[in-house]
């Protein structure tokens, strides 16, 4: 915006109104450039219950910029033009002044604008970077952060049925097995018990098992897990 609109007070000053209208539709453009990417920039930093507040709050902010913008520079513009008039200088002169002031004020708010939308990423590029090197040392990233401490352990004398109905009631999918001196025999899960159940029964491997009449096969399954 602040170059293209430098190059339109530019060529305001020639007889060329082609070389007016190209260089000022990107000048036009360059707003609905900075106002979507602004306003995405603004809101991606509120949460679920404060981004309906902060779009309300950003498109009234645009409005009353807009208005406040718009008077500004149409005061700046009258208030050159005149100054001018009354020092004696020609219409035309006097007017491109008037124009070129009001310029003026769109190029100093689109500098200021660039300087705080650098000022503004690199306090987020920060801020992220801190809760990035916050969260690789926060416990919540840690195996124990999330692990049960209340273990529950199998015997390895147990029924697999046992073992299973020890999963349903506690919850889990697995526990270790301990051996008869208290030591650790090996693990035993629930995918453990489908596979085994599976390689020899026909009707552990799948729900639709029972629609093709596997119900002995099933029967003796269960029978077997008694065992």
């Amino acid at each position: 915006m602040a170059v293209f609109v430098t190059l339109v007070a530019v060529a305001a000053g020639y007889s060329s109104i082609l070389l007016f209208g190209l260089l000022y539709i990107p000048a036009v453009l360059a707003t609905a450039f900075i106002v979507g990417p602004s306003q995405t920039f603004a809101l991606s930093h509120r949460g679920r219950e404060t981004g309906p507040h902060g779009v309300t709050v950003v498109s009234t902010s645009f409005q009353i910029a807009g208005s406040v913008g718009t008077s500004l520079a149409a005061g700046i513009y009258g208030a050159l033009s005149a100054a001018n008039m009354r020092a004696g200088r020609s219409e035309l002169d006097s007017l491109l002044t008037g124009f070129r002031g009001a310029v003026g004020l769109v190029i100093v708010t689109s500098l200021i604008g660039i300087v705080l939308a650098t000022f503004a990423y690199r306090s987020v590029r920060s801020h992220r970077s801190t809760e990035a090197a916050q969260g690789a040392q926060s416990p919540a990233n840690t195996v124990e952060s999330i692990m049960k401490s209340d273990v529950y352990a199998l015997s390895s004398d147990q029924t697999v049925l046992e073992a299973l109905q020890t999963f349903a009631e506690r919850g889990i999918s697995g526990a270790p097995v301990l051996a008869a001196d208290d030591s650790l025999a090996g693990f035993l899960s629930d995918g453990d018990v489908m596979r085994d159940l599976s390689a020899a029964h026909p009707s552990s491997t799948s729900i639709y098992s029972y629609a093709i009449g596997a119900e002995d096969d099933l029967e003796q399954a269960m029978s077997d897990l008694t065992v």
